[in-house]
């Protein structure tokens, strides 16, 4: 039995354990108040982030873009290629009728335009400046955009043609920048090629090889003791000139490098080729296997200011006044080199040769 203080003990004990109880029920309240409050903060907080990630997200994109843009005004004045260089419209045209070297002809046009394009460009690929790096950075991004069309070696020549001239060098800092270095633009860009209409054919003037070998020095038996300077330039490749030689006393500039030679300065052509620089006034001769990369070439240098230039007609191939010189089949750069033809040494003609040089206005003693 329990007494009266038992039990008022008892109930002060029950009114605790209720009081327990009760109080964290009490206190939920406040606590899912808080809660919900703490839940809109973060929504809050969340978009607030989101915006600021965003602006710097769009600020680190123009600045990519301007970087993009500075470094590529940069590229297209520093790094154009090694052997860069500019045509006139009439080089064009021989370029794209003669085939002097393997090449490819692009126009920035971009692919889809209805615009006529020139007859020079007619076959041209086109290719919009944004692209150039894509398409030559990547074999298979060539034969999407290129479907049939051989994927460029390293030496070929690469030529692009574009409205302004600025966006013809900033094409080929692309393509540069993809290991070609044999880059050429056309000098003032499309508009002047438009402009000039149909492009009239190359004035070359030819020389035969007695003329040559009187002007060389190789007819002193024949009464011939003096002629003016001239200076004979061999633009073959290096290994055709090592394989099957070259007319004695000739310089060497391959074709694919005269475009850059003939803007380079006096100081630094003696440098580079280990001849001197000819002058406006000077007499020129050009040759390769036949003719048709010398007369080019010999177009490339009437471009740059030289007045005085010849092609040697029968090129090295029928040169056959020298042993050492041989006749030999044309071939690629990747192909295997032809044997050498069989000839028999013939000799020079020494009166023809005087003959000429006089209807060519160049005296001899």
């Amino acid at each position: 039995m329990f007494s009266r203080c038992d039990a008022s003990k008892a109930d002060q004990h029950a009114a605790a354990a209720a009081h327990l109880v009760a109080a964290p029920r009490a206190a939920e309240l406040p606590v899912m108040a808080f809660i919900n409050n703490a839940g809109g903060s973060l929504t809050s907080a969340l978009m607030l982030t989101m915006l600021a990630w965003g602006v710097r997200w769009l600020r680190a994109e123009l600045n990519r873009k301007r970087r993009e843009e500075e470094s590529g005004k940069q590229a297209s004045r520093r790094t154009v290629g090694r052997f860069f260089g500019r045509l006139s419209p009439v080089a064009l045209r021989m370029l794209v009728e003669t085939g002097p070297y393997p090449h490819h002809i692009f126009t920035l046009r971009p692919p889809g335009s209805n615009d006529a394009l020139p007859a020079e460009l007619r076959g041209a690929l086109r290719v919009s400046e944004a692209r150039v790096a894509t398409v030559l950075g990547s074999e298979a991004a060539w034969r999407e955009a290129f479907q049939g069309v051989p994927f460029p070696k390293p030496h070929f020549m690469l030529v692009f043609v574009g409205d302004t001239e600025a966006e013809e060098l900033r094409a080929a800092a692309a393509a540069a920048s993809c290991g070609f270095q044999r880059s050429l633009v056309l000098a003032g860009g499309l508009q002047v090629l438009v402009a000039g209409g149909a492009q009239p054919q190359a004035d070359l003037r030819f020389i035969n090889r007695d003329a040559l070998a009187v002007l060389a020095g190789m007819c002193a038996d024949a009464g011939v003791v003096h002629a003016p300077p001239a200076t004979l330039i061999d633009v073959r490749r290096s290994d055709e000139r090592a394989l099957y030689g070259s007319i004695k006393g000739a310089a060497h500039i391959p074709v694919d490098q005269l475009p850059s030679a003939l803007c380079l300065g006096p100081d630094q052509f003696l440098r580079q080729y280990r001849f001197a620089k000819p002058g406006p006034e000077d007499l020129v001769v050009f040759s390769c296997r036949t003719n048709t990369r010398a007369g080019w070439a010999a177009q490339l240098a009437q471009d740059a200011g030289l007045q005085r230039c010849l092609v040697l007609r029968q090129g090295v191939y029928g040169w056959r006044l020298d042993p050492a010189v041989k006749p030999y089949r044309g071939y690629r750069l990747q192909d295997a080199p032809p044997d050498a033809e069989p000839f028999q040494l013939e000799a020079v003609n020494a009166e023809a040769g005087r003959q000429e040089l006089a209807q060519l206005g160049i005296p001899v003693l």
